[in-house]
C-alpha cells in the first residue's frame, strides 16, 4: 500500500512535468532565428571579396515593401561602410559589396533581421581579407 502511494505519486509529477514540457518546446524550440550559413564564413580569411554576402538564417525573414526591416552593415579595416544595396529572400538577405573595395584587414559585418514571426536578431562577425 505505501509503495502504491509513491509510485502514484512520481507517476503524477512525471506526467505533468510531461505535460508542461510539451506545452513550452514550440516556444522554445520556434522562438528566434539564427545564423546559420554565410558565404563568407565568421572568422574566415579571403583573398578576394566577393560581389555579395548572403547570410542564410534558420527561419524565413520578414519582408515588408519600402521598409529596411533587415539590414546588414559590412565595414572595413578604416570602419567606411562597404554594404550596397540589401535584399531580402525567404531565408537569406543578400547585400552587394562595393566591386572597389580593395583594403587588406579585418572586416567586420554587422546584421539585423527579424523573423516572419516578428522576433528579432542582432549579431554580427568579422573577417579577413588578405
Amino acid at each position: 500500500l505505501y509503495r502504491n502511494y509513491w509510485v502514484k505519486k512520481l507517476a503524477k509529477k512525471i506526467f505533468f512535468l510531461g505535460f508542461f514540457l510539451a506545452l513550452i518546446s514550440p516556444q522554445i524550440s520556434y522562438a528566434h532565428t539564427a545564423l546559420s550559413n554565410s558565404s563568407i564564413k565568421p572568422g574566415a580569411q579571403i583573398q578576394s571579396l566577393p560581389a555579395n554576402l548572403i547570410l542564410t538564417f534558420s527561419e524565413p525573414l520578414l519582408s515588408i515593401k519600402n521598409k529596411e526591416v533587415n539590414w546588414v552593415k559590412i565595414l572595413d579595416p578604416k570602419g567606411s561602410s562597404v554594404a550596397g544595396v540589401e535584399s531580402t529572400h525567404g531565408l537569406k538577405l543578400v547585400v552587394a559589396i562595393d566591386s572597389a573595395t580593395k583594403l587588406r584587414g579585418t572586416y567586420k559585418v554587422n546584421y539585423r533581421v527579424v523573423a516572419e514571426d516578428g522576433h528579432p536578431k542582432i549579431g554580427g562577425f568579422t573577417f579577413t581579407l588578405n
